[in-house]
């Protein structure tokens, strides 16, 4: 309770995309033996590529990227509800720069930089995909939940 807990939270649709770029690009940190032989990975076309990414990994999260976001809370036992304040992603800039206004005391700061992997056709195709998009947004339900309540707030 002495500390300013605060957590940085992404919008989901767009957090599948950048986890499915992520996890594509076969990274050797996390499990790719079992990424390279998913029918997903297999595919050539990246918009059935995706849908099957996100259909494949539906209760199967088994790859770091692909968690929900709420996961990492929970893993430590910390629910949304004791986190001071929260950050959006696509309002970093913005919500580090008011939280400095409110906590002058903060000394260090988190990376405002975040590489993005997301591949912009990619993620105008499942933006206008109203069946891909409620997909991810089932899929990741807690998360949406948190995020649209951050979004309100702001």
């Amino acid at each position: 309770d002495q500390y300013l807990k605060f957590i940085i939270w992404r919008n989901p649709i767009d957090r599948a995309v950048s986890s499915f770029s992520e996890i594509k690009d076969v990274r050797r940190d996390g499990p790719f033996y079992i990424t390279e032989s998913m029918k997903w990975f297999k595919e050539k076309n990246i918009f059935k590529s995706f849908e099957m990414f996100i259909d494949e990994i539906n209760g199967n999260f088994y790859d770091a990227h692909s968690f929900p976001q709420i996961t990492f809370l929970k893993d430590k036992g910390i629910r949304i509800n004791d986190i001071d304040e929260t950050l959006l992603v696509e309002t970093l800039e913005k919500d580090y720069k008011n939280l400095i206004e409110k906590y002058p005391n903060i000394i260090s700061s988190p990376l405002l930089y975040m590489q993005s992997h997301n591949n912009k056709k990619l993620l105008n195709y499942v933006y206008n995909n109203i069946d891909i998009k409620n997909k991810i947004i089932n899929l990741y339900s807690e998360d949406y939940e948190i995020y649209l309540k951050i979004k309100e707030k702001k």
